[in-house]
C-alpha cells in the first residue's frame, strides 16, 4: 500500500499532530481500500467517522489502533451477490431455512471493534425464529430488537485484503459462527471454511458445521452450477419443474439434500 493525501476529512483533523496515517491500496479483485493506522485513539475514531460515511464496507478494532474502509469493485459486488445466491440456493435444496443479512455490520460490545461482512446469514434455528416473527407479524421494531442481539450465523468474504486476520478475530468475538473466504491466494479457486468460534480460535477446516456436508473444495463449482442455472429464481422454478438441478447443486459441495440423499 502507499500513502496519499487523504481526502474529505476537516482540517482540524488533518492538523492535528497525533492524526493516525493513512495508507490506501487495493484489494484482490480491485477494490478500494484505505486504512488508518495509530494516531491519537479519540482522533482515529472521528476520523473513522468522517470515513465511515463515504465508504459502503468498513471494519474498525481501536483497540489496535486500526480502521479500514472499502470503495467494492464492480467484480467484488458481482462475486457477493453470487455467493449470496449460492448460499440461499444450498439452503432451499438442503430444506435448511436461511434468511440473508447481506452486509450488516457486526459488533463487538463496548471494545471499537466491528465488521461489514460482504453477505451474512442467519442459517437453521436463528433463520426459522425469524421467518415465523414475520409470518406471525411481529412489530418491525421487535423484530429489529431481536436481530440486534443475534449476530449472523454466516459471513461471507469475497476479496483478499492485507487485514483478513483482523477480521476474523472481529467476527468471532460479535458472535457470528462461521466465516466462508472466497478469495485468499491460499484458497486459490475454491473457498477457505472458517469454523470462528473453535476453541483455540478461528480454524480452517475442510467442510461447513451450519450447512452440512458443505465443502470448501466445491464452493466454486457450484457458483458455476448457479450461475448456469440462471440464479436463485431459476433453480427454485426448475426445482418446482423437477428437473434435477438441486441435485446437481449439492453434488458439487458434497451436501446431501433434505431426504438425506
Amino acid at each position: 500500500m502507499v500513502a496519499e493525501p487523504p481526502k474529505d476529512v476537516p482540517d482540524y483533523l488533518l492538523a492535528d499532530p497525533v492524526a493516525p496515517e493513512l495508507m490506501w491500496g487495493k484489494g484482490s479483485l480491485g477494490s478500494t481500500v484505505l486504512a488508518l493506522r495509530g494516531g491519537h485513539l479519540d482522533v482515529l475514531e472521528k476520523m473513522a467517522d468522517c470515513y465511515a460515511e463515504r465508504f459502503r464496507k468498513s471494519w474498525r478494532d481501536l483497540r489496535e489502533g486500526l480502521a479500514v474502509f472499502m470503495a467494492p469493485s464492480r467484480e467484488h459486488e458481482r462475486r457477493a451477490r453470487h455467493s449470496s445466491g449460492l448460499v440461499e440456493s444450498l439452503g432451499a435444496a438442503m430444506g435448511l431455512a436461511v434468511v440473508a443479512l447481506a452486509s450488516t455490520t457486526l459488533r463487538v460490545r463496548g471494545e471499537g471493534r466491528s465488521g461489514d461482512p460482504d453477505e451474512s446469514f442467519y442459517i437453521g434455528r436463528k433463520a426459522e425464529a425469524y421467518l415465523e416473527m414475520e409470518r406471525s407479524g411481529v412489530a418491525e421494531t421487535e423484530i429489529h430488537a431481536w436481530a440486534d442481539d443475534q449476530p449472523a450465523d454466516l459471513v461471507v468474504e469475497v476479496e483478499h485484503t492485507h487485514y483478513d486476520e483482523t477480521k476474523r478475530g472481529t467476527y468471532r468475538d460479535a458472535g457470528a459462527a462461521e466465516l466462508w473466504e472466497l478469495a485468499t491466494p491460499q484458497a486459490g479457486k475454491d473457498a477457505r471454511i472458517i469454523q470462528l468460534q473453535a476453541p483455540e480460535g478461528p480454524l480452517l477446516v475442510g467442510a461447513s458445521e451450519l450447512m452440512p456436508g458443505v465443502r470448501g473444495d466445491g464452493i466454486a463449482d457450484a457458483l458455476a452450477v448457479l450461475r448456469r442455472v440462471g440464479g436463485l429464481i431459476e433453480l427454485g422454478r426448475a426445482m418446482e419443474r423437477g428437473e434435477p438441478v438441486a441435485d446437481e447443486l449439492l453434488q458439487a459441495v458434497g451436501a446431501q439434500g433434505r431426504d438425506g440423499s
